[in-house]
């Protein structure tokens, strides 16, 4: 299954990949609490984001757990992504910051920026800033440093309103 799912075979890996072999659904029922059925929570949640199914994709992406941090906060910010599609601003941006805090230098400035785009479109432009300068004063020397500015520029005019 997870070779189907590298492949791009997502409706061979969802399901069966092989004759005799189990698809990932299968695999995160019947081996829900082991690494491999989380990841196989995580691979489904992937596809289902990417057929534009956003409500299975969080149900199965919410069945991922670890504590490392790098993929968790990934499946974490994708998380929010699908409530992006939903339309659901609150949700989206609280996963987005629970992603920030989660991950490591790397992820975490893209994360900030997605909470910030969010808090944007609800208006809540204190939080946005807050977002944005972290990501200067925190990780100024991550790319997303780089064009911060203009989001800070532009949010302070929207306060100043």
């Amino acid at each position: 299954a997870e070779e189907q799912f590298m492949a791009g075979a997502d409706s061979a890996a969802l399901n069966a990949p092989a004759a005799g072999a189990m698809g990932l659904l299968e695999i995160a029922d019947k081996y829900s609490n082991t690494d491999a059925g989380k990841l196989a929570h995580a691979y489904a949640g992937i596809i289902y984001y990417d057929e534009g199914k956003y409500e299975e994709a969080i149900r199965e992406l919410k069945e991922f757990k670890a504590k490392e941090k790098m993929v968790a906060p990934s499946i974490t910010r994708l998380i929010g992504d699908c409530y992006v599609e939903l339309g659901q601003y609150d949700k989206a941006a609280k996963y987005f910051m629970d992603a920030a805090k989660a991950a490591d230098p790397v992820i975490s400035p893209s994360c900030l920026i997605k909470a910030g785009h969010v808090y944007e479109e609800l208006g809540k432009y204190d939080e946005a800033l807050k977002a944005y300068k972290e990501i200067q004063e925190k990780y100024y020397t991550a790319p997303e440093s780089e064009s911060i500015e203009a989001s800070i520029i532009r949010v302070e005019a929207q306060l100043k309103k």
